[in-house]
């Protein structure tokens, strides 16, 4: 009898959705209210609601109750023929807006009379106090005062780019190729900045050269998931990476970006192996959650946090508010985790139709890390990057002009960045497809 009423509680929940008596956002009855009308008993009630968030049609809210997921399934690219292997943000349909938006609300409640006053520069403590335990399943160990929230960690790049580190030094080292946004803040600040090879690899001897030489105030690098080849660093280099930052007094800066759809827990990022504060860690919320939320964070060591403090008051005093406290909620309610779990598992499973693609189509030198955004083709020197995108462009393939990856005066790389994040799985094969036959009419 009692499975009999669980099912009929679905299909009365499913109806209700299909009739639009209840729509994207909206919270269905309680439990309380259902086991009442049905005549069964609360946990029935929660097993059905239960089988209703494993398929993914309401989501659950601590001490607040079920509500409806947004069904949206199909984003921009799906219904048309364009196959955009170009974007670097998450397609719409992976986004729990309706999640977060009720997050925002329970946030303007909470936090009303902050809204509209300054606030602490570092972030909302409560927050930060959260990070800190989140940050711990990272194999991230530190305490709230030295996490500062930023306005993406675009924000954090700009400040540490410009302020003065104890080391005096002046020049900033940059992976070649790295993050485009990396390049233009250097140029647009007029940084003193030079670059050093890492594809496939990152050679130490050459590192230390470098350390040694060249005045280096930090080296900044995204040892994980890498933006734009899609490459990681192993954990034996990131020790010696630490050892030689210790030894010829370098900071490194650390862009830990896609640190949440990591699958290899055994592969830890450089802060972890830090014993003399010299990482500096980022962390973005952009690319996994909501690009538009804006917020990122940053450790920092005792050094350099009054000075970065200081600057963060002129460029944007604090950060928002609103989008903190939804942010806080969203991760202490564990709809993050739930979140994280769902978006990694079609990442994964990308990544994997891309690099069994790969292997019958191309003949290229191409690298597809198991999780992340990015995947890279390398190319041989004599085919025109220009006109290979032009070509694919014509044909509706859109990929990213690795050129905008390096500083002007480093010798490039001539590649292709491959982005996952806003390809339907269906069109991955068509895409690589067409690459394949213009590198072939090209070459």
């Amino acid at each position: 009898m009692i499975l009999n009423k669980y099912n009929v509680i679905i299909n009365f929940i499913e109806k209700k959705i299909k009739d639009k008596e209840l729509r994207p956002g909206d919270k269905v009855p309680s439990v309380r209210d259902l086991a009442e009308i049905f005549k069964v008993s609360k946990s029935t009630i929660i097993k059905a609601y239960n089988e209703l968030q494993r398929k993914h049609i309401l989501y659950s809210i601590p001490r607040s109750g079920y509500y409806v997921i947004e069904t949206k399934t199909l984003t921009y690219d799906i219904k048309t023929n364009i196959m955009d292997f170009s974007k670097a943000a998450p397609s719409s349909d992976l986004l729990p807006y309706i999640q977060f938006q009720n997050c925002i609300n329970q946030a303007i409640d909470i936090y009303k009379e902050k809204l509209f006053t300054y606030t602490n520069p570092k972030g909302l403590s409560s927050l930060r106090k959260i990070l800190v335990k989140h940050l711990y399943n990272h194999q991230i160990f530190t305490k709230p005062n030295n996490i500062f929230i930023t306005s993406g960690t675009q924000q954090a790049i700009d400040i540490l780019s410009r302020i003065s580190f104890p080391n005096d030094n002046d020049t900033i080292l940059v992976e070649q190729p790295t993050y485009s946004i990396m390049i233009k803040n250097l140029n647009q600040n007029n940084v003193k900045s030079m670059g050093i090879k890492r594809f496939n690899d990152l050679d130490l001897n050459q590192l230390e050269d470098i350390f040694k030489r060249d005045n280096i105030k930090f080296f900044y690098t995204i040892p994980r998931f890498s933006n734009p080849t899609g490459t990681s660093i192993g954990n034996e280099k990131k020790k010696q990476i630490v050892k030689l930052a210790e030894k010829y007094d370098v900071y490194i800066v650390e862009d830990d970006y896609l640190a949440d759809l990591r699958i290899n827990k055994k592969l830890n990022p450089i802060y972890t192996y830090d014993n003399n504060k010299r990482v500096i860690y980022l962390k973005s919320f952009s690319k996994t959650l909501l690009p538009g939320l804006r917020i990122g964070m940053v450790i920092l060591p005792d050094s350099l946090m009054e000075v970065f403090k200081n600057n963060k008051k002129i460029s944007d005093i604090n950060t928002s508010v609103l989008s903190q406290g939804a942010l806080e909620i969203f991760i202490k309610s564990r709809m993050f985790e739930k979140h994280i779990k769902k978006i990694k598992g079609i990442y994964s499973d990308r990544m994997k139709i891309l690099k069994d693609i790969s292997k019958d189509l191309l003949e290229e030198d191409i690298y597809v890390p198991n999780t992340g955004f990015f995947a890279s083709v390398r190319l041989p020197n004599y085919i025109d990057l220009q006109k290979l995108i032009y070509n694919l462009k014509l044909r509706n393939v859109y990929v990213s002009n690795s050129k905008d990856f390096y500083l002007d005066n480093f010798k490039k790389d001539n590649f292709l960045r491959l982005s996952i994040c806003r390809m339907d799985k269906n069109k991955i094969y068509d895409g690589l497809k067409t690459i394949n036959k213009e590198i072939k009419r090209l070459k």
